[in-house]
């Protein structure tokens, strides 16, 4: 019988089989420290800003003027995510409200206090603002502090994505970016026309995709913020941490620091609450998830009590009672605010710093 055991192979075909084994593992080990050293070059580049990575957003946002001008008068930086991004935002509202104040928007969408400490230095030198108000949104900015890495119902390459996006924050601004690019963000500052509100009706499938696949990561999410529960209780930690190097930013620039601190629609009126347990969302206290005082607001207080230099802005109750007048102040389909909403934190915002700097 035959045997069907090769025979060893001769030394020169193991010297070629050794060398090149070698050569494939030299291949690997070359490309691992190649991709170490991009990685590494690009999140240094973006976490010093050695280049200016949201100057797009920059001139979208505002008039070529603000930015670019000479200006007299006073400052105000506004600092945030989406709900400051934009203009349909706060921001612009402040504009008509505040006649002879400079008003910048640097909103950036999709971000938090982490980005927020990045961008921060480059603008306040810029800027040389009176005072910068740094936007918080309670239903998502501990997410972006720490993207969870499980949850059964995510694929496993947004869970991966997660997971280093949480440490490399270059790799969050390249995904974003992407984004910007694919639904073509303008390029230029357009004014915003404010035309008649279109019907809309609620649907889980067009509900905002963000909120739903967050949700579907963590179905307490919303109850772990707002009520800082121990599951998000060190991210928590990190973001008034967060909060006081900005401070201390501002301290150096001889800035005011106003913290406007945005409620999730669930906390505002029942209807938005049902709409988000329809899409996911879960809550074991809701009475306590729509208290005034609410522990994620609560907890920002006690950090800055002993601060006569910041001012905390809670648009809450004006958000509460104008829904209890029948006006509707978040998107049906989008947990931002509309127009009517942001025209009320507008108003709060420039009660409170009318209130201080006079």
């Amino acid at each position: 019988m035959r045997s069907i055991i090769e025979p060893n192979p001769s030394p020169e075909t193991a010297v070629k089989l050794h060398s090149a084994s070698k050569s494939v593992m030299f291949g690997i080990a070359l490309t691992c420290i190649m991709v170490g050293l991009t990685t590494g070059v690009l999140e240094l580049a973006y976490r010093f800003q050695l280049l200016d990575t949201y100057r797009s957003e920059l001139c979208a946002y505002n008039p070529h003027d603000v930015i670019n001008g000479a200006w007299q008068g006073q400052t105000l930086l506004a600092i945030g995510d989406s709900f400051t991004a934009g203009t349909a935002s706060y921001p612009d509202v402040l504009r008509s409200l505040l006649p002879g104040w400079r008003i910048v928007n640097c909103g950036i969408p999709g971000t938090g206090v982490v980005q927020a400490d990045i961008v921060a230095p480059n603008r306040l030198r810029k800027f040389k603002p009176t005072v910068c108000v740094y936007q918080i949104f309670v239903g998502n900015d501990l997410f972006d502090i720490r993207y969870p890495a499980g949850g059964s119902h995510v694929a496993v390459a947004r869970r991966v994505y997660w997971y280093l996006a949480s440490y490399l924050r270059s790799l969050s601004f390249l995904n974003y970016r992407l984004g910007q690019w694919k639904s073509g963000t303008p390029a230029k500052y357009t004014p915003f026309v404010c035309g008649p509100a279109k019907p809309e009706i609620f649907s889980i499938d067009r509900y905002d995709e963000r909120e739903r696949i967050y949700l579907s990561a963590e179905p307490l999410l919303l109850e772990n913020q707002v009520l800082v529960t121990p599951a998000r209780a060190r991210d928590y930690d990190r973001e008034i941490e967060g909060l006081l190097k900005l401070r201390e930013l501002c301290r150096k620039s001889n800035t005011m620091l106003v913290l406007l601190v945005i409620p999730h629609a669930a906390q505002v009126a029942p209807v938005y609450m049902d709409r988000m347990m329809q899409i996911g969302a879960t809550f074991t206290d809701p009475e306590r998830m729509a208290a005034k005082d609410y522990p994620f607001l609560a907890g920002i207080r006690r950090a800055f009590s002993n601060d006569p230099d910041v001012v905390i802005v809670d648009p809450l109750p004006a958000l509460k009672a104008a829904e209890r007048q029948g006006i509707s102040v978040y998107f049906t389909n989008d947990g931002h605010l509309n127009r009517t909403g942001q025209q009320r934190v507008a108003q709060v915002l420039v009660d409170a710093i009318t209130a201080k700097t006079n």
